[in-house]
């Protein structure tokens, strides 16, 4: 009994180890076939990151030789495959190891050495490859697209401009309107003119009473003489009536006759009052146009009439310097004389700022708005004449923005004196208008898109232009390659986890 308990002990424990090692046998032939398939998904990646690496290698390896080892007199191209073959290599080495060479366990400076590196060969390898990649992209259209930037750009800065001048003269007319008004007002209290305009307007009032008179005795003769007439005519027509109605009709045509007489004679005295005063008040307003105060009165009317003429507004302020000169003793016993002298001067210059804005208009602003003159665009690099068209595109744009540059630098720079502010003025836009500003924009244009610059910096400039979408797939595209080996290395050891 004992002994077939034993033999079946003996049996199952043997059975177990079996079981066992066919069990242990059979999860190490998963574990190898896992750890067979990791390797060739491993081995797949690492290919992968590697052709990534090599395509990297050939951007790199010509932006390099064209923009670096460029040197017609030595072979570049050698020291751009090599230079481009070590910084590749030791990319993808790194890359694919990254987690190992990192520990920061250790001290920081130790764990930091390989992110410089990587940081370091990243940045040179992705920057040569973007520049040569964004280069190739916008060799064809380089050209169209800066065209149509600076045409943008050139005929915005003309419209701002000539809001600018529009709104500047209307400051201008509103301010030498008032400060001819202020000065008329100061004049006429010093009593600085020969004739003042109360006296005018006395002349004028005393003009229109005799004006009045004289129509009304003309109104009187025209009806006196119709009776005169109407008795006369039936003086002539005397064939039926009696001696005695004739009579009656002679002492009424010559009683009509007298009054007749004597409503011309009112007449003539009315008229010729008038014309003398008449007379009188013409003389009065040429010396009050003479005046410093007729002058300052006819400035200020210019000023504000609806069709300004420039060289009324010139001849005015050159009479007003006169006027200042022959009357300078006045003015420096008035008590108002810095006033005097500060709205003389204020006016002066305000005109000086005005014929300039109506001459930059007229001979400049107005004629480029309705210029349609126009350039060939360098397009096809392959095409006959490219290189002459790039010269002549580059000359035609270099001379439109340095005509327009040349213009806003004469334009008077806008200050508002002591806070002034008309309704009927924008404000706004002068006050946004700088002229530094501009320029410095303009000279940012040029350089940018119209002179021959470094093509590494012209990559830089695709990336802030206004057509910079393929400039950014560039970059992205170009720093991909470069991290495609880094990204393989954390999913390999992530696996290996």
């Amino acid at each position: 009994m004992n002994s077939d308990n034993k033999n079946e002990s003996n049996d199952y424990l043997r059975f177990d180890k079996d079981k066992l090692l066919d069990i242990w046998l059979k999860k190490k032939k998963e574990n190898y076939e896992d750890e067979e398939k990791n390797i060739r998904t491993n081995n797949v990646i690492k290919v992968a990151a590697f052709c990534f690496s090599i395509i990297s290698w050939y951007a790199t390896s010509n932006g390099l030789k064209k923009y670096i080892f460029n040197d017609a007199n030595s072979d570049g191209g050698i020291q751009a495959y090599l230079l481009s073959f070590a910084i590749q290599s030791i990319l993808f080495a790194l890359s694919i190891n990254f987690v190992n060479f990192i520990d920061f366990k250790k001290k920081k400076i130790q764990s930091l050495l390989p992110i410089l590196l990587y940081i370091a060969l990243l940045t040179t390898s992705s920057t040569f490859s973007y520049v040569y990649i964004s280069n190739k992209i916008y060799s064809e259209t380089k050209y169209v697209d800066a065209n149509m930037y600076l045409d943008s750009c050139f005929r915005n800065i003309v419209y701002n401009t000539d809001l600018y001048i529009d709104e500047y003269k209307k400051y201008l007319l509103y301010s030498i309107g008032e400060d001819t008004k202020e000065l008329a007002q100061i004049l006429n209290d010093e009593g600085l003119g020969d004739v003042s305009q109360e006296e005018i307007d006395d002349i004028e009032n005393e003009l229109f009473t005799l004006k009045t008179d004289y129509e009304i005795k003309e109104i009187d003769m025209n009806s006196k003489k119709q009776v005169m007439d109407d008795w006369g005519e039936s003086l002539r027509d005397n064939s039926w009536k009696s001696e005695e109605r004739k009579q009656e009709i002679k002492d009424m045509y010559d009683a009509a006759v007298k009054n007749y007489e004597m409503a011309v004679s009112e007449y003539s005295n009315a008229k010729s009052l008038y014309e003398e005063k008449n007379s009188i008040l013409e003389e009065k307003k040429l010396e009050f146009e003479k005046s410093f105060t007729g002058i300052v009165n006819a400035l200020f009317s210019e000023a504000l009439s609806t069709n300004v003429s420039v060289d009324d507004l010139d001849k005015y302020a050159t009479q007003i310097s006169f006027k200042l000169n022959e009357l300078e003793k006045n003015i420096n016993n008035s008590e108002n004389f810095n006033s005097i002298i500060e709205y003389i001067r204020n006016i002066t210059q305000n005109i000086s700022y005005y014929k300039d804005l109506v001459c930059i208009e007229s001979e400049y602003i107005d004629k480029i708005i309705d210029d349609s003159e126009s350039v060939i665009v360098p397009k096809n690099q392959k095409g006959d004449n490219y290189d002459t068209y790039v010269v002549e595109w580059g000359k035609y744009w270099n001379q439109k923005y340095s005509d327009l540059e040349d213009n806003i630098k004469n334009l008077p720079v806008f200050y508002s004196e002591n806070g002034k502010r008309y309704s009927e003025v924008n404000n706004e836009i002068l006050e946004n208008y700088n002229i530094n500003d501009i320029i410095n924009n303009m000279d940012e244009y040029e350089r940018k898109y119209i002179e021959d610059i470094n093509e590494i910096e012209q990559a830089f400039n695709y990336l802030t232009n206004k057509y910079r979408i393929m400039a950014w797939f560039s970059l992205i595209f170009s720093v991909f390659m470069d991290m495609s080996a880094l990204l393989a290395g954390f999913a390999i050891n992530l696996k290996k986890e």
